[in-house]
């Protein structure tokens, strides 16, 4: 008898924590018999369904948490099927105090005792708005997003097919342009042939006209040197006496000639030298205009031939006047030696002169000092030409003015045999 009391308290205070459990749990609970009829609901319960409190709930049906259709639909069929497999879960519309409807999510389980016989009914309730809520925007988003996804799609299949066209024309365009490389390859080896050629040629050409520079200044330093000889013979040819006045116009006339050569010798210099600018310009052409280089290649040596026949012709020109200056000089050499010859022999026939007068002086009364003033010019006369008639004349005249007798005499004879 204790034992069974002892287990009945014990029982009593394992439904007392049971309920205390249920009563402080946030899920929802209800307990009801089979007619329908509540026997016990937890504050969530209350809550969930908008009543402040439990107990006015107790006795109360179940339909007052469901609309009638709800019932026929939901719950019936949900309860039968529990009373048949002993518990279910699944989702079950339920009516709020004010009459809003809400989704939940039910577990209800069959409460049997010891003997297994059938008792209560025990639910647990969730409220799954906010879950439903959120699964309906997460379909509706993934309406969107399948749209989206699909437009998008269809605008990338779009570009693909644009891409694909665009990749078939650039495989296109990029073989053209394998085809464009290859002659341009082939085009940029000819150039670089075509080049090489050309410096090759410019080469030749710019040690062409070193050389033809230097002969042009080997030709400038000989006509500078003649030039300069030429001053100087012209120079010493003034210094001489007037009796030179005729040979020297001559000269200075053959002075001009060689002047006027020597003026066409500079003036075909200058066109050497324009010649020469010339060709650097023509050179210069010639880097520029590369796809012309053969046809500037041919002009060049064309223009370089008529350059040398024009400079060997000058320097025939310059060999022959050469020639003739230097024959000119040696003429020139040839007449001084023979002018002082002949001026050293007038002198020392002067001298004879004025020893005989001094004798012929020492026996007569012929006035010395006016023959000798005559003779004086003989010695510094520079041109032969008859002094030996002058000499004579002179000296008559002035025989003649003191000793008349001895004129014809012995003046003449003295003279004649000194000469």
């Amino acid at each position: 008898m204790d034992y069974i009391i002892t287990t009945h308290k014990q029982i009593e205070q394992t439904v007392r924590y049971l309920t205390v459990i249920a009563k402080q749990t946030r899920e929802a609970i209800i307990v009801a018999d089979f007619s329908g009829a509540i026997q016990f609901v937890n504050t969530a319960w209350a809550t969930m369904h908008g009543y402040e409190s439990c107990q006015e709930l107790i006795g109360k049906q179940i339909n007052v948490f469901h609309t009638k259709e709800q019932m026929k639909t939901d719950v019936t069929p949900f309860i039968e099927e529990v009373k048949h497999r002993g518990r279910l879960a699944g989702p079950v519309e339920h009516v709020r105090r004010n009459g809003t409807p809400f989704p939940t999510e039910m577990l209800m389980v069959l409460l049997k005792d010891q003997m297994g016989k059938a008792l209560w009914l025990i639910g647990f309730a969730t409220d799954i708005t906010r879950q439903e809520r959120i699964e309906e925007e997460l379909r509706r988003y993934r309406r969107q997003m399948e749209e989206l996804i699909k437009q998008q799609t269809e605008a990338l299949e779009a570009a693909n097919s644009r891409l694909q066209s665009q990749v078939t024309e650039h495989e296109q365009a990029g073989q053209k342009l394998m085809q464009q490389t290859a002659e341009l390859s082939a085009a940029n080896e000819q150039l670089r042939e075509q080049i090489c050629e050309s410096e090759r040629a410019k080469d030749k050409l710019e040690q062409h006209r070193d050389k033809l520079e230097q002969l042009l200044k080997q030709q400038s330093d000989k006509l500078t040197t003649v030039e300069a000889q030429l001053q100087y013979e012209i120079t010493r040819r003034k210094k001489q006496g007037e009796y030179f006045k005729q040979r020297t116009k001559a000269l200075e006339t053959a002075n001009s000639r060689l002047q006027s050569q020597v003026t066409k010798q500079e003036q075909a210099g200058q066109k050497l030298k324009q010649q020469t600018a010339e060709l650097s310009a023509a050179n210069e052409q010639l880097r520029e205009q590369i796809c012309e280089s053969e046809r500037a290649k041919d002009k060049l040596e064309e223009h370089r031939d008529k350059l040398e026949q024009r400079l060997k012709q000058q320097s025939d020109e310059l060999t022959s006047v050469e020639a003739q200056l230097q024959d000119e000089i040696a003429k020139r050499k040839k007449e001084g030696e023979y002018s002082k010859q002949q001026s050293d022999e007038i002198k020392a026939a002067c001298e004879r002169l004025r020893t005989r007068i001094g004798e012929l002086s020492a026996h007569s009364h012929i006035a010395k000092i006016n023959v000798c003033k005559t003779i004086a010019p003989l010695e510094t006369a520079v041109s032969l030409s008859n002094d030996e008639e002058i000499l004579v004349h002179v000296f008559r005249e002035n025989v003649a003015l003191q000793k008349p007798e001895l004129v014809n005499a012995a003046v003449d004879k003295s003279i004649s045999t000194e000469i």
